[in-house]
Parts: structure tokens; sequence; C-alpha cells
């Protein structure tokens, strides 16, 4: 029995032939990249954490150590990542996995991010034979492996001290009501944990991989990656990350401006503050006389019927912001816009909050929920017309000509299920757990 199960093992492990069967067809580079994944999880724990060493299997691959967990072990932790990744994999299987972050916060403090490792996926619409040969992913797989067994130069995880996430973000075509088998995060715990993953910290650029039809980049970043005889200056994989930096990269950023998104804006020329290219129930738009582009009215707080009082900031040369204050201006526009719809049809502003990218939707979500227009009762957030009508007067301002604006008829107050939080656009949908 014990060697049946040893050569089945074998068969599910990283080797040269694993290798050289993902170039054909992109079936084979899913096989290859569950391997590749399943390694790098359970090797970063490894080298990580003090965790037992009873919970992995040692392998090798060119040289190179790498583990794998111990189909043997009853631990919590092992058995919780089984199934991080067996709803991974499923959405990986269907081009719907996007990002895959891999989160030690510590316990019971999921704001307190301490380490996290990003997987970033891009999949190729060409099922032809790939153009990478299998030397090169050999190298690229060996180089990963190399990055991740050296992270255990690091000060490692007490395991007392540390919980263990696994969080993932999906693709635009995702259908909304997507749910991966297996995969069982708390939808706040996950939200907290992704709003800090910018905190303090070494950046580490630990590998990518290239099949020719799927494409993997692998960074960590944390405050104990580094030691101090470290010299970071020397190292190309490594980089500071202070207080203001940003999770997006420049992937995400090309991902938030897809040209079907563009086609969308510019059949409706919508061109707003808060970067949705979305029109809303009840929500006006205000036209600039100048260059005729539209914004959401919540947006620029612009609430008059006069639209030839209107001149946008770019018509009027108003100096170009940094990346920052792009990031900070469309959070507080998806909150002028959250607060007014929610306002006029007295509902939670799901629409709005399911278009908003996900860390831009990460705060406006905390902030209405702090200053309590929107309350959680551990299956759905709920809404609190006294709260939010105080809110809505803070939007329009005592100058804003709020009786131009047309309210809609009278709606039900309704609740919103939590779990059906789902990122979309008018052409693009992400969800997180």
């Amino acid at each position: 029995m014990l060697k049946w199960l040893h050569r089945h093992l074998d068969g599910k492990n990283l080797s040269s032939s694993v290798v050289h069967t993902a170039v054909l067809n992109p079936v084979a580079s899913r096989g290859y990249l569950k391997k590749v994944l399943s390694a790098a999880f359970a090797t970063i724990l490894h080298k990580r954490t003090t965790l037992d060493a009873a919970l992995f299997r040692n392998h090798n691959f060119n040289g190179i150590d790498y583990n794998m967990f111990s189909v043997t072990t009853k631990s919590e932790i092992v058995r919780n990542f089984r199934c991080w990744t067996k709803g991974a994999f499923h959405a990986l299987e269907r081009n719907y996995l996007q990002d895959l972050y891999l989160v030690f916060t510590k316990v019971n403090d999921p704001s307190d991010v301490i380490e996290s490792y990003k997987f970033k996926f891009k999949y190729s619409t060409d099922a032809k034979a790939s153009t990478i040969t299998d030397d090169e992913l050999d190298r690229m797989t060996t180089s990963l492996l190399e990055s991740i067994n050296g992270l255990d130069m690091r000060e490692l995880l007490e395991t007392d001290k540390f919980s263990p996430f696994v969080i993932i973000t999906y693709c635009n075509d995702t259908p909304r009501d997507y749910q991966p088998p297996f995969h069982r995060n708390d939808y706040l715990t996950a939200s907290t944990i992704f709003k800090n993953l910018s905190t303090d910290g070494t950046r580490l650029d630990l590998g990518h991989i290239l099949t020719g039809f799927h494409s993997v980049k692998c960074r960590a970043k944390g405050k104990l990656l580094v030691p101090e005889e470290y010299d970071t200056t020397q190292s190309k994989h490594t980089s500071t990350v202070d207080e203001t930096a940003e999770e997006l990269d420049e992937d995400d950023l090309l991902t938030n401006d897809e040209p079907a998104t563009r086609e969308f804006s510019n059949s409706l020329n919508l061109d707003c503050p808060c970067n949705l290219h979305k029109m809303y129930c009840s929500i006006n738009t205000i036209e600039c006389y100048n260059c005729k582009s539209l914004k959401h009215t919540p947006c620029v707080q612009f609430f008059s019927a006069i639209s030839d009082k209107y001149l946008c900031d770019q018509c009027q040369n108003s100096p170009a912001l940094t990346p920052r204050q792009i990031v900070l201006q469309q959070e507080t526009s998806v909150y002028r816009l959250a607060v007014v719809f929610a306002y006029f049809n007295r509902i939670v502003p799901s629409d709005v909050l399911d278009s908003a990218p996900p860390q831009c939707k990460f705060v406006v979500l905390q902030k209405l929920v702090k200053r309590k227009i929107l309350s959680y009762d551990g299956i759905k957030y709920n809404l609190d017309p006294n709260q939010l009508d105080i809110a809505a007067l803070q939007v329009f301002g005592t100058d804003s000509d709020t009786n131009m604006i047309c309210a809609p008829e009278s709606s039900t107050l309704t609740n919103y299920d939590s779990n059906s939080i789902i990122f979309s656009g008018a052409s693009k949908k992400r969800k997180l757990f």
C-alpha cells in the first residue's frame, strides 16, 4: 500500500516530463501550474514558518529542494490549504483565476498583514503550440524554486503568532454567480486583509513562469523578508515599499483599462473621476459645455441642472494629478456615488460597489460601515436610512441646488447578501472571496 502511495504521489510532483508537456497544449500547461502552485505554497510555508517538518514531504527538481504537503497529516492548516488550492484550481481550469494571494497576518488580527505572496495569472487565447521551449520553462521553474528556497534566510514566522489566508480575485469575464467549490474565506476578513496588503515592507520578485498558454508572476512582500545583513541595493529582485505604495502594479493598471471598457466609455462619452464606465439608476450626469464629456453629478458634486455652468477639470487646465491622488480621487468619487445611489433608490448600493476595482471597493465599503450607513449582521449588509440621509446631505452640501435633482419613486429597503458582492463593470467582472 505504501509503495502504491509513493508511486501515486510521484506522479503529482514536478518532473522534467511535466515541464516538457506543459509547452505543448493548454491542458498540460494547467496541470503543470497546479503542481508549481502546490509546490510553491508548501515550500513557502516550510521555509517561512516554524510549522512541524512532519507536515511536509521533501522533493527535488534539477537539484533544487522543494516541498509538498504530507497526505497523512491531519493538520488544520494543511486541510485549509487543500481547500483553498482546490478552489483556485477550479477557477484556473475555467480561466477565471486572476490573482492568488497567500497572506500571513497576526493571530486574530487580519488588519495586521505580516507578509504576502501574490501570484498573478494571464491567459493566452491562442490554442496553438507554444513558442516557449521546454528548456526555457525548465530554467524559469528552477529559478522560481531557487528564489522560494532562499526565503529561509529571513527571520521565521512563529507558528503561534500568525494566521495564514488565501485570497482569490477573478478575471473580467467571470460569471456573476460563480463561486469556487471548497474555497471558504470570510468576506469581511478577506476585505480587511486586502486593504492592508500595501503596508510597509520589502518587495521581492520571486519569478515569472511562461508556458506560452499561461503566464504567472510571483512576488513577495513583507517586513521580515530581508535580514539586516542583506544588502537590498545589490539585488535586482528587491525593492522597498513605503506607506503610500499601492498594491496595484503595472499589470493591474492595464487590467483596469481593457479595450472593451474603453469602447463602452467612448460610446457614452463618460469620462468621470470615479472611472466607472457605467450609468446608474437615478444618477444624473452632467456634460462639460466645452469638451462635452459626461460626469456623474455626485462624483463632481455638481447638482445643478444648468449644464452651461459646468467646466471639467481638464478644460479648466487643472494641474495633473499624481497616481496616488488619482486613487484617492476615485475612492472619494465612488463613495459619493454610492451614497447618492442609496439615497435615491433606498437600497444598499450594490450596483455601484460591484463596479469598483477591488481596492477602491474595500475602502468605500469600510467607510460606509464606519459611518454606520451600512451594517453587517454576519450574513448580509443592511442600510440605515437615518445615517444615509445625514451622509447624503454632506455629499450634496449646503450650496447645492438639490431641488433640481429628480428623486426616484420610493422603493422597498433591500438587504444585500455579502456573498454576492462581485467586482464588475459594464464589461468586466471580478469577484473576491
